[in-house]
């Protein structure tokens, strides 16, 4: 067989016996390692974005069987925290379909596997770098982990004393996404800073984030 590397796959989690796992019936093959795959479960409910969990968009030709019939979701959520290793044996392939639920072929006659888009993958493998650096603990180290399509504005920091708390382990923070915004909040020793990251033209994350550095007096 093939790798099934970045395919979606249908896995019985019912089997674990575990309720946290019974709302996945999906995965995303993150590594095909043989007899064994390392899968990443996602579903369509909504969840905040974090370390562990964020929105992948919609899945071009993965449908799902609800009660209202097939339907295609705009909105798939992956769950890092739930990747684990089943054997390739217990997993189904999922093929594509069209809007009315009919499986589509390739020019061979052969069912096309649902499959993730580059820009998807490449989305999955920078987010689960992130997740397996560690969950970010202070100001500084939220705003690095950011999407390397966000950038600070520098004139929304509440208080130019954050820039010489970023290292500074906050008591809790909290994150709001608006579109092309995201507005942090951190709360340490008791007061409240607030800043502001808006999409922009990015390079990559370690040009955006150099940049953070001299601004945070720690380059």
């Amino acid at each position: 067989m093939a790798t099934l590397k970045g395919n979606i796959i249908q896995y019985n989690f019912l089997r674990m016996e575990d309720k946290d796992f019974y709302a996945f019936d999906y995965s995303i093959v993150l590594e095909d390692k043989g007899d064994m795959l390392t899968i990443l479960p996602f579903n369509n409910k909504f969840a905040k974005d974090s370390i562990s969990t964020f929105c992948l968009g919609k899945i071009d030709g993965f449908l799902e069987i609800r009660n209202e019939g097939f339907i295609e979701n705009a909105g798939q959520y992956v769950h890092f925290e739930k990747m684990m290793d089943v054997p390739k044996a217990d997993v189904h392939v999922v093929y594509k379909q069209d809007i009315n639920g009919g499986l589509v072929k390739d020019e061979n006659g052969e069912f096309i596997p649902v499959t993730l888009s580059d820009e998807q993958n490449a989305m999955i493998a920078e987010k689960h770098e992130l997740y397996e650096e560690g969950e970010a603990k202070t100001p500084l180290s939220v705003i690095f982990k950011a999407d390397k399509s966000f950038k600070l504005d520098y004139s929304s920091i509440s208080s130019k004393e954050l820039l010489e708390l970023g290292n500074t382990k906050f008591d809790r923070y909290r994150e709001f996404n608006f579109g092309d915004e995201k507005v942090l909040l951190f709360f340490i020793d008791g007061k409240r800073y607030s800043i502001i990251m808006r999409k922009g033209h990015t390079l990559s994350r370690e040009e955006r984030n150099s940049a953070l550095a001299v601004h945070f007096n720690i380059a």
